[in-house]
């Protein structure tokens, strides 16, 4: 396999990579976010509730309820520690900030191919070296998102034009 083909085929999966790992940040950014504001709400809850027990007059089902969303609220934040969904996304969006330069290279490498001066097996090995690197130091994505940013790059049949 030629280099040129082969950059072809790395353009891609740079581009599938970027897109899943900015994705993957997106998503796990917004969980995180999703389940602090359910651990906020519930905590709140419980706390206005103790203001509510000082009164006399509460129900004993009242009580009841403000002891299981107290539970609630303390599973809520320690599955939001265990989980650091934050820390999660920013290992994805630290990857997409890695992958985007790369592909750009090999984008511009693409752009300029040249048959009298073709593309040297020292560029190749560096590039391939710094994608290793790269998904050495990324987390995984989860399939699903894989499969989202490999869809929303691959044509559908009703956008590619028939063969002339």
């Amino acid at each position: 396999m030629d280099h040129v083909k082969l950059l072809e085929q790395w353009q891609r999966g740079l581009r599938i990579a970027h897109k899943a790992h900015q994705k993957a940040a997106v998503k796990f950014e917004s969980q995180g976010r999703w389940l602090g504001v359910a651990a906020v709400i519930t905590s709140t809850i419980v706390g206005t509730s103790l203001f509510a027990d000082a009164n006399a007059t509460v129900s004993q089902g009242w009580k009841i309820g403000a002891g299981v969303l107290s539970l609630v609220a303390a599973v809520l934040s320690a599955v939001q520690g265990i989980l650091k969904y934050g820390e999660i996304a920013a290992l994805h969006r630290a990857a997409a900030q890695r992958y985007g330069p790369l592909r750009r290279e090999v984008e511009e490498l693409l752009a300029e191919v040249d048959p009298a001066n073709p593309i040297a097996h020292q560029v190749v090995a560096g590039l391939r070296k710094r994608w290793d690197e790269i998904d050495a130091d990324s987390p995984s994505v989860p399939q699903k998102i894989y499969d989202d940013a490999l869809a929303s790059l691959t044509p559908s049949p009703a956008s590619v034009p028939p063969p002339h």
